[in-house]
């Protein structure tokens, strides 16, 4: 699916065509059991063995989430940063003003404390705040800023290749559920007076 198409807005549009049709729609149970069956049939998979808490997938939702400031009403774009724990699912999620490198950084910091410690790998998208390039995917070079934090923290970063998703295929997956519109999750507002920083929401999932 393209990014910011969820199976909830297909699903969506699916029962709005049926009704127009006066026909009766699938539950939406269904219409994803029918949806996964056609994915599987189009694609060719293994299963990759996972240890716990070896490794977080991390990246930008590809679409800004949006907020108000109750101050001056204006809408404002929110850059969510996602790191999932493949064996689990796990997920942590954080909206930043911008996709700078004191925010991907930040995101990392904040992410750690709610994992409740730090995973032996680390596996970005080549997003500029961790990586610089990436040619040659055995030698990747690292953003420096990205680099120390790693070193800091004990951990390895270890880049997806590019155009290869399926290196990191639960960051994918929640990277386009939270770029979709409407992020189902509990939000911890803070600074809602300013823009000094916008609604944080951690998942639990």
């Amino acid at each position: 699916m393209r990014n910011g198409v969820t199976r909830k807005l297909l699903w969506t549009e699916y029962v709005n065509e049926c009704q127009l049709a006066g026909d009766e729609p699938l539950m939406y149970s269904q219409f994803c059991y029918y949806i996964q069956q056609d994915e599987e049939k189009r694609r060719a998979t293994m299963h990759i063995n996972r240890k716990p808490g070896e490794r977080v997938e991390v990246d930008w939702a590809g679409d800004p989430a949006h907020f108000t400031d109750p101050a001056t009403g204006e809408i404002v774009n929110a850059y969510v940063f996602v790191g999932v724990m493949p064996y689990s699912q796990y997920t942590y999620a954080e909206a930043f003003l911008d996709e700078k490198q004191a925010a991907w950084n930040t995101a990392h910091v904040h992410m750690f404390q709610f994992f409740g410690g730090v995973p032996k790998i680390l596996v970005p998208d080549n997003t500029k705040t961790a990586v610089v390039h990436n040619k040659r995917w055995e030698d990747p070079q690292v953003n420096r800023s990205c680099y120390e934090l790693a070193e800091h923290y004990g951990t390895a970063i270890i880049p997806a290749r590019i155009r290869h998703p399926k290196d990191k295929p639960s960051a994918e997956g929640n990277v386009e559920y939270y770029g979709a519109a409407e992020p189902p999750v509990r939000w911890w507002q803070s600074h809602l007076s300013g823009l000094s920083e916008p609604p944080r929401f951690v998942v639990a999932c």
